[in-house]
């Protein structure tokens, strides 16, 4: 069995989309070692591609597993050393000096050459450029490249952009032809990250990886890693009290505090709590009439029932939000504005004021021409039936003032419908919306309303707003962030472009019998990039 598990480690890797079957000996030697670092999470596997960053593989790359990253992160998103040993930002924030090592290797043993280099800050441009980031190699050499951008957001680039990707091998892509994340070939995971992909069992839905023994960049203090994929949070759950896996990773989709009641009196398990950066949001379509007006945002604003939209995403856990919009515990959060509080007195007299009057006494506000109004709602399509739910909670709050709501059910149903609606006619009116943690923390929920060239479905392009926009992605350092941070905030809390519907606890439980080490990072959980590094088994 030992034999046969060497043989799978030092040879071919079978392709990544081909089961290596339930009963092969190599995994079950693995699965039972008592070594292994177990998680889990509720992404499918899909490809073990490099340059795909969906699928179970793909998502836990973005805490420098499989994959190295160009910059890396802290746990308050703070830069730190990647592939990239050292980054030198110009004063005019348009410039990066970047130094790198020159004996690191790939995980099929080839060492990384600038040639490489160059081919990995090429393969990502089309990415940066679609974040806003145009970014030039002016010179390079071994050892060193120096970047250009024609923004001065240098900082907001390796901040956002840099950090989610890559050092790739220029001898496995350059046969490689069109799109590089539809590649299945078998050597489409190698990169140079901490571990290396060994074996992946299709009917278990389990990966199985080694620590890669020539990484350049630190001594990982786990052997072997298991990544399972469960179908439902439920299953991941269940599997975490049971002792199956130690510990749960999954990109912006904490376990709901509903479930976390699962886990009461289960002995040596943590349920991981900390203050969650990401939010679902209530925005408001700039290009159509009513959501456009200034006082219908208002009145909208007093009607929502706070109190119940929290404990429709959150339970007992969730809170209403603030004003100002940006979460507790971002970087750049100002406190002092107001708790969201429903105030059904103030948003009738508001609209009263403001013409949306009740013509014919039906019990239906008007709009201000005194024709009949309906105000489409339209749940962010992809996300989850969270969004859904959510739009029914805030029909019904509308509805108490008289506003007449209805579902966009074409848009709902039909994906082409919704991009139409979104991002080309960008005609929506109420769209319930989710600012991930990832977009929270570097870009703020800022990013998601503004107009093009920021965003494609963005509708507010009030100059004021655009300018702290700009102001944040061009700040040299944390200070100026939260300068521009602030500004936002408070447009956000006198424009309302749009709502936080509430303020969440992020929960990635993980358990403390077979592991000591464990660091809990906000919004993440204990499966970050210290991880590889920290965690030892007792």
């Amino acid at each position: 069995m030992v034999l046969l598990l060497q043989l799978t480690a030092c040879g071919g890797n079978p392709s990544p989309n081909e089961s290596t079957g339930g009963s092969d000996p190599a995994n079950q030697e693995t699965a039972t070692d008592g070594s292994v670092l177990r998680i889990g999470c509720t992404i499918a596997h899909t490809t073990f591609n490099l340059f795909d960053q969906g699928g179970a593989y793909g998502k836990l790359n973005l805490e420098r597993f499989g994959q190295q990253p160009l910059v890396g992160m802290d746990e308050n998103g703070e830069l730190t050393p990647g592939f990239f040993e050292t980054f030198e930002i110009n004063d005019a924030n348009d410039t990066v000096v970047f130094t790198f090592p020159t004996d690191a290797k790939f995980h099929d043993g080839t060492t990384i050459t600038l040639e490489d280099v160059l081919f990995s800050m090429e393969s990502w441009m089309d990415k940066w450029k679609g974040r806003g980031y145009n970014v030039t190699v002016t010179d390079s050499a071994e050892g060193a490249i120096t970047c250009q951008l024609d923004t001065p957001s240098a900082y907001a680039w390796l901040s956002y952009g840099a950090g989610q990707c890559y050092i790739a091998p220029y001898h496995v892509w350059e046969k490689v032809e069109g799109d590089y994340s539809s590649y299945v070939g078998e050597d489409a995971h190698i990169g140079a990250g901490p571990y290396r992909f060994v074996s992946y069992d299709e009917a278990a839905q389990v990966s199985y990886y080694e620590a890669f023994e020539d990484y350049y960049w630190g001594e990982q203090t786990i052997e072997k890693v298991e990544l399972h994929s469960y179908s439902s949070p439920e299953n991941l759950v269940m599997a975490i009290k049971n002792g199956e896996i130690d510990a749960m990773y999954t990109y912006a989709s904490p376990i709901a505090s509903t479930l976390i009641g699962t886990l009461e009196g289960a002995e040596d398990v943590e349920t991981g709590g900390s203050n969650y950066s990401g939010n679902y949001q209530l925005t408001f379509g700039f290009n159509a009439y009513p959501t456009n007006e200034q006082s219908f945002r208002e009145a909208v604003y007093y009607a929502l029932d706070y109190d119940l939209l929290a404990t429709t995403i959150g339970g007992n856990e969730a809170v209403p939000a603030h004003r100002g919009m940006i979460p507790q515990g971002n970087k750049g959060y100002v406190d002092g504005y107001p708790v969201n509080e429903r105030d059904l007195e103030e948003a009738g007299r508001i609209l009263d004021e403001a013409g949306y009057l009740d013509v014919d006494g039906d019990g239906i506000r008007d709009d201000q021409n005194g024709q009949p109004m309906t105000v489409s709602i339209l749940p962010q399509s992809g996300k989850n039936e969270m969004m859904s739910r959510l739009a029914e909670v805030i029909m019904n709050n509308l509805a108490d003032v008289g506003i007449q709501c209805a579902m966009d059910e074409d848009a709902m149903r039909n994906e082409d419908i919704f991009d139409q609606r979104t991002q080309v006619d960008k005609n929506y009116q109420l769209y319930v919306g989710y600012t991930t943690p990832g977009v929270a923390d570097y870009r703020t929920s800022a990013f998601y309303i503004l107009p093009e060239p920021y965003y494609q479905s963005g509708t507010f392009d009030d100059s004021d707003y655009v300018a702290a926009y700009q102001a944040l992605q061009n700040a040299k350092n944390t200070e100026e962030y939260g300068i521009a941070a602030a500004e936002i905030q408070a447009i956000n809390a006198e424009k309302f472009p749009l709502i936080a519907l509430a303020w969440e606890q992020a929960y990635f439980p993980y358990r403390t019998d077979r592991f000591a080490g464990w660091e809990n990072w906000p919004s993440t959980g204990v499966i970050n990039q210290d991880t590889w590094f920290q965690v030892t088994l007792q």
